[in-house]
């Protein structure tokens, strides 16, 4: 039993170093749970993108997808891609552009 408790012990030390050497990497953006929620309802459902916040105004898809699920998860709300500048891409809606950078969070993820 002692030895079990000992085990037990070294482990959660051992994550907990973890978790302090990597913290700039687990919380990079801010609270690291709703994108996490938001990657797992990807993976789980297999949508093509998944609205990070509330409001929709952060999303995540799978890297290498390209814009096409941005460009129509926009089209749905009435956007239409106008240019892209590298990572930046500009969509309008009558006479309002609407600018959107993206940005690897992961390998797998955008």
């Amino acid at each position: 039993m002692r030895c079990l408790q000992t085990v037990i012990g070294l482990l959660l030390a051992a994550l907990l170093l973890l978790g302090l050497a990597y913290r700039q990497a687990l919380f990079q953006e801010g609270n690291p749970l709703p994108l996490l929620r938001a990657v797992a309802e990807l993976e789980v459902t297999g949508a093509e993108i998944a609205p990070v916040t509330a409001d929709g105004l952060k999303l995540v898809q799978r890297a290498g997808s390209g814009s096409g699920p941005l460009t129509r998860w926009l089209a749905r709300q009435g956007w239409v891609l106008h240019d892209q500048m590298g990572a930046g891409l500009f969509y309008r809606r009558g006479a309002t552009t609407l600018p959107v950078q993206s940005r690897t969070w992961t390998r797998r993820y955008v």
